[in-house]
């Protein structure tokens, strides 16, 4: 081979070779290929809808009832008898009367001038209770028939049952009617030994009320 040969096939080599490092150099290299959305949205399971939650604003409230609710009826517990103890104004009943208004039935009690300025057994008394049973006559002890759904106890202690001045004491009836709507009956179970107490049988709810004014002491039975 010619000098001018073989140098013209170095030169081609090198061309080729200079051309092979050329395509190397620019060949791009290949991109992964992503997967296409229709293929991402079949692979994964959708994420669930969550379920709606009711609202936290409260509804608004059904107006009230244009009716007015029914007013109870009073009961025995609405009036329930309290004990009292009271001062009466004298030792010396005179007189008891039963009298009835248009809201209630009224027994007075009068008492007169004490019979003695210091009475030895002590200052009288009084007290209004509920009356246990059986209903029975001081001393005797005899049933006492006391009209009436519930009865009381008024008891007046330190009394004077014949006066020492001379002045008269109760010397009326020792039962009490009415016709009232509320108090029934009253029976003086005890007039001994400086006791004059008594029974008082009544209907009706239990509002009673016991007020002293003046030389009285009233007893109230309202109407139920």
């Amino acid at each position: 081979m010619t000098t001018t040969t073989r140098i013209r096939s170095l030169v081609g080599a090198l061309v080729l070779t200079g051309a092979l490092v050329a395509c190397s150099t620019a060949t791009t290299p290949t991109a992964v290929p992503t997967a296409s959305p229709a293929a991402s949205a079949s692979a994964i399971s959708p994420t669930p809808t969550p379920t709606p939650v009711a609202s936290a604003t409260p509804e608004p409230s059904a107006p009230p009832s244009a009716t007015p609710a029914a007013t109870p009826s009073p009961s025995a517990t609405d009036c329930a008898i309290t004990p009292v103890t009271f001062a009466p104004p004298s030792d010396r009943l005179v007189d008891v009367t039963v009298a009835a208004t248009a809201g209630a039935d009224i027994v007075t009690f009068t008492f007169g001038r004490s019979s003695i300025p210091a009475n030895p057994a002590g200052a009288p008394t009084g007290a209004l209770h509920v009356a246990a049973q059986p209903y029975t006559m001081a001393g005797s002890g005899l049933s006492v028939a006391v009209a009436g759904e519930q009865v009381l106890d008024l008891v007046f202690d330190h009394m004077s049952i014949v006066a020492d001045t001379g002045d008269p004491t109760f010397t009326g009836e020792p039962t009490l009617t009415s016709s009232g709507r509320a108090f029934r009956s009253g029976v003086l179970y005890d007039a001994s030994e400086g006791h004059q107490n008594w029974y008082l049988g009544f209907d009706g709810p239990g509002c009673v009320t016991l007020t002293r004014s003046g030389s009285t002491v009233i007893v109230a039975f309202a109407h139920g």
